[in-house]
């Protein structure tokens, strides 16, 4: 209302200024802004998360909208060639980027949203094209949707229906057996919840976020620490301002708290970058105690240390701009009670927060992975103590990555080193642990998919 009267007040001169043009930017409809969101994604200006992130807090959308703006994009990215195979038949030849998306917006609404009536769809997806592409493209596209008619998802093949690459569909398959791959690719389409771990008592944490207006706020199945919530967003609540709650997911959660930690320990982690899981080693730690977190871009060890001022923990962190396979450069051999190697990896855990990873992997992309991460725990063996812990961590569900690095690992430096057994911190994370090592897999807890092990010098 305010930006309506403001522009009747305003003359032709004014009109024209940067101010209003601010303004009459910001009254973009929720499906334009989902639109302009999924066009950047698909160009690789930004991962979908982040993208999603920045458009949430900058563009003045209410709670609902909120809600419609990532459903929208969450929906239209994860179920990307479901889409394009329903579509096949009503379009021939190639069209411009910005009616595709806005065709496949228009069909996720009408195949998974059944609170908003069609014409409603039609029509707005006709006028987000107009604005978009011009008078032509709107009519192709309102002639598409108004013929079009749902496509049984079960006369399609596996990789169309749960819209994974066929190399991601059997590597997933193989891998759990075909009953409980299959519950895995259901579980990659459902959103994310919003996830946190909190410094103070749990239940006080929860009781306060209530209070601010957040529902169904609940503990996490498999981190004591851990709180999730379907909707809201977590980090403009008063306990992350005031440092007492992070985001993180819940199998990130899981790593500190199995690496034995005592107050005293000097620790590294040697490729810690954005910090979530250096903070929460940060505060096993006191004064004696110290984390040296090590990342190889400036602009993350910033995102480091900018953490840790917020959870006043910068007694306990300290940064290096470094790569974690020259970390023998800098320190000692044996100076450190634990290290943790929370290794580069394929991310593949990670699909159902970041949808748009499944479509930017490829198997020969990752194939090169596992000699990076070995490399790094090979360079990195000699800096822990005999005694000491080795906590090797990926978010990728990929085992060539994961069991597969650790013996490779363990059988080089046999009698040097050994897996050591992690006794699950919940009851639930039984389920996980599989020889001696924690292996999440996304259907497990609907959390990201985690792989974790414990590795001792002897």
């Amino acid at each position: 209302a305010f930006c309506v009267h403001f522009r009747l007040k305003m003359t032709t001169k004014r009109e024209k200024s940067p101010f209003f043009y601010g303004i009459m930017i910001s009254m973009k409809t929720v499906r334009e802004l989902a639109l302009e969101a999924l066009y950047k994604i698909e160009k690789g200006q930004a991962y979908s998360n982040l993208l999603l992130n920045e458009y949430l807090n900058s563009n003045g959308l209410n709670d609902a909208d909120k809600r419609l703006f990532s459903q929208l994009v969450y929906g239209v990215v994860a179920r990307k060639m479901t889409l394009q195979w329903m579509l096949k038949p009503y379009v021939k030849g190639r069209m411009k980027p910005m009616v595709r998306l806005a065709l496949q917006m228009a069909v996720y609404q009408i195949v998974y949203l059944d609170k908003i009536p069609r014409h409603a769809i039609v029509d707005e997806a006709v006028k987000i094209t107009k604005k978009a592409d011009g008078n032509y493209s709107s009519k192709f596209v309102n002639a598409v949707l108004r013929n079009f008619e749902q496509r049984p998802i079960e006369d399609a093949p596996i990789e169309v229906k749960y819209s994974m690459p066929r190399w991601l569909v059997d590597l997933i398959i193989n891998q759990l057996g075909y009953g409980d791959g299959m519950e895995c690719l259901e579980s990659l389409l459902v959103q994310s919840k919003a996830n946190a771990r909190v410094t103070i008592d749990r239940d006080e944490a929860i009781a306060i976020l209530e209070e601010e207006g957040y529902e169904n706020v609940l503990p996490s199945l498999i981190s004591p620490v851990g709180i999730t919530t379907p909707k809201g967003v977590l980090a403009k609540s008063k306990l992350f301002h005031e440092g007492t709650l992070t985001i993180q997911d819940e199998s990130s959660q899981i790593v500190a708290q199995v690496m034995q930690l005592e107050p005293h320990h000097q620790v590294l982690d040697a490729c810690a970058a954005p910090g979530g899981k250096t903070m929460h080693i940060a505060t096993y730690l006191n004064e004696t105690g110290k984390v040296h977190a090590l990342d190889i871009h400036e602009h993350k060890i910033n995102l480091i240390k900018d953490n840790a001022i917020r959870q006043h923990l910068t007694d306990r962190v300290e940064t290096h701009l470094l790569d974690a396979r020259k970390a023998e450069t800098i320190f000692d051999e044996e100076q450190f009670d634990r290290i943790l190697v929370d290794a580069p990896c394929s991310g593949l855990g990670l699909m159902r927060r970041k949808p748009d990873i499944k479509y930017a992997k490829t198997e020969e992309e990752i194939e090169h992975l596992p000699a990076i991460q070995l490399e790094i725990l090979e360079k990195v063996c000699k800096l822990v103590r005999k005694g000491g812990i080795i906590t090797y961590s990926t978010c990728t569900m990929n085992e060539a990555e994961n069991a597969e690095v650790v013996n490779a690992f363990i059988e080089a430096h046999e009698g040097e080193f050994a897996l050591a057994e992690i006794t699950p911190i919940t009851p639930n994370l039984e389920r996980a642990s599989q020889n001696a090592m924690i292996e999440i897999y996304p259907h497990y807890f609907n959390s990201d998919g985690f792989f974790i092990a414990n590795i001792k010098r002897l």
